[in-house]
């Protein structure tokens, strides 16, 4: 086994253990390998889709969801200054809209998106309608748009009966949706 496939190996490890120092540890010594950036994310991804599965199944609670996501973040923060910009996925406006504080699923979601080599603009919760509107413009999406929805409150004949492009299950499937949509190949 070569040292990257070790790697990759205690990468993907770190993260299904919830082990945030053991992830970046693990990701700082890949890229010492000179393994890709986006090879390192499309093993976070692997991981994260496993997870999903997993939370999927309720092998998995909450707490260890978010504790897989914190460690995913904390190697993200070291691979995103590493990837050229042309490397994306694509861009992704997310936000909570108007009267939602919530934060976990948006969070889950985003860090799914991100470890799927996504650009993601978080705006945060609260937020109004004309903001998202405003940040698509402003990101040069507005040709290119498609809206997806996600959380408890909402459901698939929801999403179609305000003509959103699709609706997220949970935050793998948002993520999994999202590729499909901008017909990128999983």
């Amino acid at each position: 086994m070569s040292v990257i496939d070790e790697d990759v190996k205690k990468i993907e490890e770190a993260l299904l253990k919830f082990d945030t120092e053991a992830a970046v540890v693990q990701a700082k010594e890949a890229l010492k390998a000179c393994m890709n950036p986006s090879a390192i994310m499309d093993v976070l991804s692997g991981g994260l889709r496993k997870i999903g599965d997993m939370f999927s199944r309720n092998e998995i609670f909450l707490p260890e969801l978010i504790m897989a996501v914190e460690a995913m973040k904390a190697v993200m923060e070291i691979l995103t200054p590493l990837v050229p910009k042309g490397e994306t996925s694509g861009k992704i406006v997310l936000g909570t809209v108007q009267n939602d504080i919530h934060d976990i699923g948006k969070r889950l979601v985003g860090a799914f998106l991100q470890a799927n080599g996504f650009e993601v603009v978080d705006l945060g919760v609260d937020v109004l309608a004309e903001i998202f509107v405003g940040k698509v413009k402003e990101a040069g999406l507005r040709g290119n748009v498609k809206i997806i929805i996600g959380g408890a409150p909402t459901s698939e004949t929801f999403a179609t009966g305000i003509d959103a492009d699709a609706w997220g299950a949970d935050a793998n499937d948002a993520c999994l949706k999202s590729r499909k949509l901008l017909k990128i190949e999983m």
